[in-house]
């Protein structure tokens, strides 16, 4: 049984409610991550563009939850990158 609390509850019976994308990429030395929101992520070897992703699609994916083996296709993102500041960042990093 799943436990709930108010806050969750009130939250999950909104009409709307917009999905939090969480774009990570891996590299040797960091893992630089692309959000839509602010989200509390804990990471020390984090870099953090928080509320700059603009859209995602992920296409042809493949679940078999009975081997956990998750396959992802596909996959494109739009970030608001000005000054060109994140497109530095990772050209430094990676």
């Amino acid at each position: 049984m799943r436990v709930t609390s108010t806050s969750f509850d009130t939250y999950n019976s909104n009409r709307s409610v917009t999905p939090i994308i969480v774009v990570k990429i891996v590299s040797d030395s960091y893992n630089v991550y692309i959000t839509s929101h602010d989200v509390d992520i804990t990471d020390t070897n984090g870099i953090f563009h928080q509320g700059l992703l603009i859209d995602c699609v992920v296409g042809s994916q493949t679940i078999e939850p009975e081997e956990a083996i998750s396959e992802i296709g596909s996959a494109s993102f739009q970030i608001l990158d000005k000054g060109s500041g994140i497109y530095r960042n990772l050209e430094y990093h990676l």
